[in-house]
């Protein structure tokens, strides 16, 4: 099954069109997430990425592209739990930062990124 995102405009607004995992076109933005967990201690969990996958045995955060209909903390919630098998609850989580990411340079299409903190 191929994964659909909703496209976003250069505002972050979702224009009502998807598009299919990696053919972004001129315009067309997307969301993904990143997952920071800290413990009491202020120690950071990271997780050594599958080496099936982009950036393959690197260690790091949780990292996830929303799908069409999932919110930012819909799909951090989505994402830890896929990827760490940890279930957190929304209030435990603070939206950090947000960056915008182009592809190549190209300020006509990227990403939006949304950094979480869980706790």
């Amino acid at each position: 099954m191929k994964e659909l995102w909703d496209v976003l405009d250069k505002d972050g607004k979702i224009t009502g069109r998807t598009m299919e995992r990696g053919w972004m076109k001129s315009g067309d933005f997307h969301l993904i997430i990143n997952v920071w967990i800290k413990n009491t201690k202020g120690e950071y969990l990271i997780a050594k990425r599958t080496d099936n996958k982009r950036w393959l045995n690197l260690w790091g955060c949780t990292i996830g592209s929303a799908i069409t209909g999932d919110d930012s903390l819909t799909t951090a919630l989505k994402e830890t739990n896929e990827e760490l098998g940890i279930t957190f609850i929304s209030e435990n989580g603070e939206l950090f930062k947000k960056i915008i990411h182009y592809v190549d340079d190209d300020k006509d299409r990227g990403e939006f990124i949304d950094v979480w903190l869980f706790t």
